[in-house]
């Protein structure tokens, strides 16, 4: 066995193989729909689907503070697919598509795992704003941050 790798100003996760090993045999199915939708077969996104099967089924989650898609409050995604779906779906209030960058990568300690914060501007740039996400749920949020709505739902 590896050593585990320690880095600073970190928080570890860690969890028994054992107790990996039940999850993922009493959410089997779930797993099984979430390769095939997703097409998941790289390592990481297979961890990432395992993790999402334990993560809340949600619009918004249940320990969230503050705005909706702040560092403390992030939007809930079913893990990278999920993102890039939720993301070209974002529009601002003018229906105006979003483009991004990556900001940050910080573990939460509400959620006690990573949330990855973006920079979302209009094509236009007349808005600018962060939003934050977990991408550790087995399903999208069907909800927006305030500005913005998703093509085809509600505000």
């Amino acid at each position: 066995m590896s050593p585990v790798k320690s880095i600073p100003n970190c928080k570890s996760l860690s969890v028994e193989a054992i107790v990996v090993s039940t999850r993922i045999h009493q959410d089997e199915r779930a797993l099984k729909n979430m390769y095939q939708e997703n097409n998941d077969t790289d390592p990481e996104s297979r961890m990432e689907s395992t993790v999402a099967a334990e993560g809340e089924n949600c619009d918004q989650t249940a320990c969230g503070q503050g705005g909706f898609g702040s560092f403390t409050n992030p939007v809930p995604v079913a893990g990278v697919h999920g993102l890039m779906q939720y993301l070209r779906s974002l529009r601002d209030s003018a229906g105006q598509e979003v483009s991004l960058m990556i900001k940050d990568i910080r573990v939460s300690d509400l959620l006690d795992h990573p949330v990855e914060t973006y920079e979302v501007w209009t094509k236009d740039e007349s808005q600018k704003t962060l939003i934050s996400f977990s991408r550790y749920h087995p399903r999208n949020s069907t909800l927006a941050p305030q500005g913005f709505h998703l093509a085809g739902g509600s505000q």
